[in-house]
């Protein structure tokens, strides 16, 4: 069992493009965060079954996020947010050559304080303490499951596994367009290895979001000003194969 207590920032500085010009450069602050965990971390029946989970608060002050003034983005202070939340995870080895993985997490993410010196309403839409972080999903879940098969007679060793992955919704800017949040999805990775007896030579087939699943890893928008909403597509389905080997061996 543990508990740990960690202090971190994330500096200051200016904005750099700025548009239409202004009297001042615009600034922002530091920001801080304080986070408090408790947590275990247990192994058993033979080292076939590891359990680990944490509860954690975290405390922002002075938090940074980007929002639209004028034409181009800038940052601001924000003031205050807090992330409450816990993460569990499981290893399980049920049987000869098989391994579990599993995991989940929940965030509880907002606005205790927004800061009365700052002016968020340059958009159409303004921010709250109603607002939700930037890239907090509620929930994020991961399961995979493996299978190591013994080739016997010097042939080496054949590898499958398989991950699955879900994040719930996410918004990708401080306002909470819609138009550039991303709805819960999941994504599955597949593959196959072959490794030699000494170890030495390692041959992968591999298939990643093989569902061919479409989401937003980030986005933007500026509604006011230009009407317009970006965003960075994830990498689409992908298949492949590797080779590599080992000079240590």
């Amino acid at each position: 069992t543990y508990f740990a207590y960690s202090e971190g920032f994330k500096g200051g500085g200016f904005v750099q493009r700025v548009f239409p010009p202004k009297t001042e450069v615009p600034a922002f602050e530091p920001e801080t965060a304080t986070v408090y965990e408790i947590g275990f971390k247990w192994n058993g029946f033979e080292d076939r079954l590891f359990l680990a989970a944490s509860g954690f608060h975290t405390q922002y002050d002075n938090l940074q996020i980007q929002i639209n003034d004028g034409i181009a983005p800038v940052t601001r202070n924000a003031a205050a947010a807090e992330i409450d939340g816990f993460e569990a995870e499981a290893t399980i080895a049920p049987a000869e050559g098989w391994l579990v993985n599993a995991g989940v997490g929940y965030l509880d993410a907002g606005y205790t304080e927004l800061d009365p010196r700052q002016n968020f309403t340059t958009d159409i839409r303004s921010i709250t303490l109603d607002n939700k972080l930037v890239n907090a999903p509620k929930w994020s879940t991961s399961l995979g499951v493996q299978y190591d098969y013994a080739m016997g007679s010097g042939w080496g060793n054949l590898v499958g596994r398989v991950d699955w992955s879900y994040r719930s919704r996410t918004y990708k800017d401080a306002m909470n367009f819609p138009e550039v949040s991303q709805a819960g999805y999941s994504l599955v990775d597949l593959s196959l290895t072959w490794l030699s007896q000494d170890g030495a030579w390692e041959v992968s087939l591999f298939g990643k979001n093989v569902a061919d699943e479409r989401y937003l890893s980030s986005g933007f928008a500026n509604a006011l000003t230009q009407g317009w909403g970006s965003g960075v597509v994830g990498r689409p389905a992908e298949f492949g194969a590797s080779v590599a080997y080992n000079f240590g061996n």
